[in-house]
């Protein structure tokens, strides 16, 4: 028999509205190199190459631009690839994410030094904004992200041999083919230790989870605007580890509840080593999410509603 403890998910969801990003320049707004090319550093302060790779920092503001990657909409080559205005102030980046089934392993990555190193234990939230320009027609499902100690650099503009702890994924999932902004999200739980984290794909080219989007031109190839990327600690006051109490038993099997006062938009489940392993949205108040398909252990559940998160860790344990 299935039985599920589960902490406290009551109180309110204003838990994120004054945590710490902790990704420096998060919208690449802050700038560097505007006249010249690093093989390293980016044209955003802080943000820096993976590998021989280049990936784009685009930016919109035509009057004082940074860089050669400017988003005018008047240019030719920018109404070919697919316009769009930063998610959040005037920059965004972008980068090559997949060339297709037995295409090309080249791939571009961002690398950032957090401004604090993860705690052991802790979950946090990983998201960003991203958005495919209409003139790449093809999308793939996620875009993960590495979390380690030190940094890394690779001589080679390949898929890194890394395995990323988070996948960012949709709400209600499926491919990531809006060519407007929509966020993408996972949660961790940290080892501890962690300061670097590196954004992309690191699934080789066969066994990326991607489509081309008919007619597959001007560019088969997959690309992504990427905006506003965000590592907070999920934490909050009455939340705590003494506030256990039984979720509801179902006969054919466990639930987890949300008490709340307004529903959630999104709920993500996460094991103890950070995967997803369950996503639902639209959860109303009152509203249950069936947990008997999980297999025994600890859980984090991380609720969203607008920029507001709420979290609780539960076991789920056999007797």
């Amino acid at each position: 028999m299935l039985r599920a403890l589960f902490l406290s998910l009551t109180n309110t969801l204003a838990l994120l509205a004054m945590a710490q990003n902790l990704v420096p320049n998060p919208s690449f707004e802050d700038t560097a190199y505007c006249e010249s090319w690093h093989p390293v550093y980016l044209q955003a302060a802080h943000w820096y190459n993976a590998n021989l790779a280049t990936p784009d920092i685009w930016d919109c503001d035509t009057l004082d631009p940074c860089g050669w990657r400017i988003m005018d909409p008047t240019d030719f080559g920018v109404q070919t690839k697919g316009y769009l205005y930063s998610f959040d102030g005037h920059r965004h980046a972008g980068a090559f994410q997949w060339y297709g089934y037995g295409g090309s392993t080249t791939r571009d990555y961002l690398l950032v030094e957090l401004l604090d190193s993860l705690e052991a234990g802790m979950p946090y939230l990983v998201s960003l904004y991203v958005a495919r320009p209409t003139g790449h027609k093809a999308a793939i499902d996620h875009i993960g992200v590495w979390f380690g100690a030190d940094s890394q650099y690779h001589q080679v503009p390949d898929t890194l041999p890394l395995v990323p702890q988070v996948e960012l994924r949709k709400a209600g999932g499926g491919y990531l083919r809006d060519s407007v902004w929509t966020s993408i999200s996972d949660t961790l739980v940290a080892t501890g230790g962690e300061r670097w984290m590196i954004i992309g794909t690191f699934d080789s080219p066969d066994n990326v989870d991607g489509i081309i989007i008919p007619p597959g031109i001007p560019d088969d190839a997959t690309y992504y605007y990427i905006d506003l990327v965000s590592v907070v600690r999920l934490s909050g006051e009455g939340i705590g580890p003494e506030a256990v109490i039984n979720g509801r038993y179902w006969a054919s099997g466990d639930a987890l509840h949300w008490t709340g006062e307004q529903p959630l938009e999104e709920v993500v489940v996460c094991d103890a080593v950070g995967r997803a392993v369950m996503r639902a949205g639209d959860l109303a108040v009152g509203g249950s999410l069936r947990t008997d398909h999980l297999s025994q252990g600890m859980y984090v559940a991380v609720g969203r509603a607008g920029s507001s998160r709420v979290w609780v860790k539960f076991v789920k344990e056999w007797r």
